[in-house]
């Protein structure tokens, strides 16, 4: 009987959980005592350019009215205004005859919200750029993309280890290097990094990958076993680490039954489930 109602507790409360990440009816309005709060994004929120000049046009979104968005002053080399018209941003890049990399940011403001627009353009000397350089991962088999400005002729692009591989490569502004990634199969987390250089090795850049480890199989020595089944649609992504978040919810949501029983005089000689 104990076990009865327990089961019977926890997928109540599992049924809910779903419910509420169900979202809200189409139907329902906000009350006019609801204040919606000011939202303002930059895409993308980066540029990396080769020395020529460049011009450049970058999205806005907001809920705020454009007239009362601001922006700040930046480098000279680079002009940045709100085109209030088009809702965007334009970006007009001078060409760079400096040896080195040079930086600018400017700063869109309203609302009492904020995003930044950073910008990075290649000098005389070689050099490479990356969007993004470190990428963790879960433990599963999967694909990354790295994206990257170089004015380097010829890249040589080497993953570190036999489990990351080329898979493609797409030549054109910005360059975009596509790796696949093998299952980590281990009982450990593992990194590597792919290295980006020229011939002579004076430019010598690297991505980091970071792999998590598969979660420890169940324990099916437990009385009782609950197989949870997360269903994943073809066009998305589950979260990062999504395995272990669902098992810290689930083994939350066994305790928090485990204890309340026990405080009603149920016991919980009977609460153990596998994770």
């Amino acid at each position: 009987m104990k076990k009865t109602i327990y089961s019977a507790l926890a997928t109540v409360y599992c049924a809910f959980l779903l419910t509420a990440c169900s979202g809200d009816s189409p139907t329902d309005t906000p009350s006019e005592d609801v204040v919606i709060p000011a939202e303002l994004s930059i895409a993308p929120s980066k540029i990396v350019v080769t020395k020529a000049e460049h011009i450049k046009r970058i999205d806005v979104t907001t809920n705020i009215e454009f007239d009362k968005l601001t922006i700040s002053e930046g480098n000279k080399w680079v002009i940045c205004k709100l085109n209030r018209e088009k809702k965007i941003l334009d970006v007009t890049i001078a060409e760079n005859h400096e040896i080195s990399t040079r930086k600018s940011q400017f700063i869109v403001r309203g609302g009492g919200v904020s995003d930044t627009l950073y910008i990075e353009q290649m000098g005389v000397e070689p050099e490479v750029i990356f969007t993004e350089d470190k990428f963790h991962l879960d433990h599963t088999a999967q694909s990354v993309t790295v994206n990257l400005q170089t004015n380097i002729a010829d890249l040589i692009v080497t993953p570190n280890d036999s489990w990351v591989e080329i898979m493609d490569v797409k030549s054109l502004e910005p360059y975009t290097y596509k790796f696949k990634i093998a299952e980590n199969t281990t009982e450990s987390n593992k990194s590597t990094t792919i290295s980006f250089s020229n011939g002579d090795k004076s430019v010598d850049k690297s991505v980091m990958i970071e792999q998590l480890a598969p979660p420890p199989p169940p324990d099916l020595t437990m009385a009782y076993n609950l197989n949870l089944i997360y269903f994943i649609p073809n066009d998305i992504t589950p979260p990062a680490e999504y395995e272990r978040r669902l098992s810290e919810l689930m083994l939350w949501v066994r305790d928090f039954y485990a204890k309340n029983m026990e405080r009603n005089g149920y016991g919980i000689e009977d609460s153990d489930y596998a994770r």
